[in-house]
């Protein structure tokens, strides 16, 4: 089964989606994916490479190419650029949310393409909600540093908290010109729907979903 976005599913050109416990054959296209290592490493995609390449974030604007992250809890994010048929695939983890791999992937378009963030659009996948992603004091402070108080952070037991992963990645898109109709969140949780996702949280260790975009 593959969900898809309906804001990316307007552009015909594209071929995109978000996988669920049964992985599709993907075989047809050739599908480009990295090592992931949770930063903000971004990793510009000509052809076909080998998936031992460290990085979270792919760009490529080859035809035929699809570019894919795998999550498995974390937010994996989808970018497309119309105006220059340029597309992204980034994973979001806390950890590359917070040294900034959302903000290096919209760079990096911005400084090789030319890409306008005010014409980008986005789609964010299955992930932890904000009741299922729970943190520490210290990942906690790390969300608060970076957000201010532009990200609710709330209580919980203990010395526990929760936070709204895919809430922050949207935040970081917004703040960097991309207009909110333009984000596009597919509202499915990771913990709460285990017949349908791999959690990590849940005990699915070695188990991915793949999220992955591509022109056609």
């Amino acid at each position: 089964m593959i969900l898809s976005s309906r804001l990316l599913s307007r552009f015909p050109e594209l071929v995109h989606g978000f996988t669920t416990r049964t992985m599709p054959n993907l075989s047809t296209h050739s599908v480009m994916t990295l090592k992931q290592i949770h930063s903000s490493k971004v990793v510009i995609v000509q052809k076909q490479g080998s998936p031992s390449e460290e990085g979270d974030a792919l760009i490529t604007r080859q035809p035929g190419l699809l570019v894919g992250v795998r999550t498995a809890d974390c937010v994996p994010l989808l970018v497309y650029d119309p105006g220059h048929r340029i597309v992204s695939a980034i994973h979001a983890g806390w950890r590359g949310l917070i040294s900034g791999v959302i903000e290096s992937t919209l760079q990096c378009l911005k400084k090789n393409f030319n890409s306008n963030f005010s014409q980008l659009q986005a789609a964010l996948g299955p992930a932890l909600c904000p009741g299922c992603f729970e943190i520490g004091p210290e990942v906690a402070g790390q969300f608060k540093n970076k957000f201010k108080d532009h990200l609710t952070i709330s209580p919980g037991p203990n010395d526990r908290s929760f936070v709204d992963l895919r809430k922050g990645c949207s935040l970081i898109l917004e703040e960097s010109g991309i207009p909110p109709p333009s984000i596009d969140v597919v509202p499915h949780c990771t913990a709460c729907e285990p017949e349908l996702f791999f959690s990590y949280r849940q005990g699915d260790h070695d188990e991915r979903m793949m999220a992955f975009i591509g022109i056609r």
